[in-house]
């Protein structure tokens, strides 16, 4: 059985050569944009010391707590469909300093919020040289799509 992991760079955290370097699931070695039924990672807009593919990677770790965020409200509103786009913060040691919603087509404030609060739970490696980052990442929810 052939097991593919998502790997994130020197780290030694996952990847089947145990340094990262195996490009993955969902075309994380590519530039395709990463699906799971409902929902579509956009691509990052990133300004600081943080690898945008390593930010990309440790997004679709995440994947599966921002389509709760949805899956919980769809129950609720079929039909509920939209983007949004999250800015946050990176700190020097990895960790986000600060999460807030910057734009939104959902108009769901639910969704919006739970998005929101997961994000800032979320770590990443330390940007490069102590610096920070700062991301922009959209995500796009569509009922009843997938593959």
């Amino acid at each position: 059985v052939n097991l593919t992991t998502i790997g994130i760079g020197n780290f030694n955290t996952l990847g089947r050569d145990g340094y990262g370097h195996d490009p993955g699931i969902g075309g994380l070695g590519h530039r395709t944009p990463v699906k799971i039924r409902g929902l579509t990672l956009g691509i990052a807009n990133v300004r600081g010391s943080l690898d945008k593919d390593i930010i990309r990677r440790v997004v679709h770790l995440h994947m599966n707590e921002v389509k709760y965020c949805y899956d919980k409200e769809l129950v609720r509103k079929a039909g509920l469909e939209g983007r949004i786009s999250i800015q946050f913060v990176i700190s020097p040691q990895g960790q986000i300093v600060s999460s807030v919603l910057q734009s939104s087509t959902m108009g769901n404030l639910s969704v919006e919020k739970c998005v929101v609060d997961a994000v800032k739970r979320w770590e990443f490696p330390k940007p490069t040289g102590g610096g920070i980052a700062i991301v922009a990442y959209p995500f796009n929810f569509v009922a009843g799509s997938g593959s």
